[in-house]
């Protein structure tokens, strides 16, 4: 056990993790991010969408019938994968420690960011509790914000808005305990930075909506015109709860 464990380590030292796959940790020696079977358990969201949400749909619509009911407050929201399957390892284990995913996520959101966002005025990403932030070592919002804006040319800019207390996990909660359980969660700290602009907001995942929704409503308080949002990944309307 102990000898497996110095090979590993020895490992992550010497190779670089663009030669393994980052599904399925087998070598790859095409300098890709995952091997061409880890490839097609993919789900990427490149279908029928949503115009507004961005979210799978079974038919073509230009708004599904969660946004035409209920507009979000984000103008355009647009994710690479749908929320199934390997993704949902990936972006757990980026949470958990493989912050380096930040890069190879970040690739993949170019092409969108660039095709539907290229008005954008300054980035900004969904903020953390300071002690959650700590506990975990890093924002992955943030990271994902940050190798973006490298990619891009993108403004980043950081501090604009701020997590002011803890939250309970969303998934877990009803559309109106979702709602209270944000109430006074999100402050504007940088108005003046708001006025007139157009802000794209990055998160790693588009759940239930309700945190981005929060977000894009005090952004547009503080003065800003247009607030797009992208994602890794969005779960699929018939999925939503």
């Amino acid at each position: 056990m102990k000898l497996k464990l110095i090979f590993d380590n020895f490992k992550k030292v010497i190779f670089n993790e663009k030669l393994t796959c980052n599904l399925c940790e087998m070598d790859v020696f095409n300098d890709t991010d995952f091997c061409d079977s880890c490839k097609q358990l993919l789900d990427f969201n490149d279908g029928r969408i949503c115009n507004i949400c961005g979210r799978r749909t079974d038919e073509d619509y230009i708004a599904c019938l969660d946004c035409k009911s209920n507009t979000p407050k984000y103008d355009l929201a647009r994710s690479v994968f749908n929320y199934e399957g390997a993704i949902i390892n990936l972006i757990h284990g980026f949470k958990n420690g493989k912050s380096y995913l930040s890069k190879i996520f970040a690739k993949y959101m170019l092409p969108i960011a660039r095709q539907n966002f290229f008005r954008t005025d300054f980035v900004v990403y969904t903020p953390m509790y300071n002690s959650d932030e700590r506990v975990r070592g890093y924002n992955q919002a943030k990271l994902l914000a940050k190798e973006l804006c490298l990619l891009t040319g993108f403004h980043l800019k950081e501090n604009v808005i701020v997590k002011t207390k803890r939250t309970k996990m969303q998934k877990s909660l009803s559309k109106k305990d979702r709602k209270d359980n944000l109430k006074g969660c999100f402050r504007v700290v940088d108005k003046k930075a708001c006025k007139d602009k157009t802000v794209l907001l990055i998160d790693d995942v588009l759940t239930t909506g309700a945190t981005s929704e929060t977000i894009a409503r005090k952004l547009k308080e503080a003065g800003a015109i247009k607030v797009y949002l992208l994602t890794v990944a969005s779960v699929t309307l018939k999925k939503r709860t």
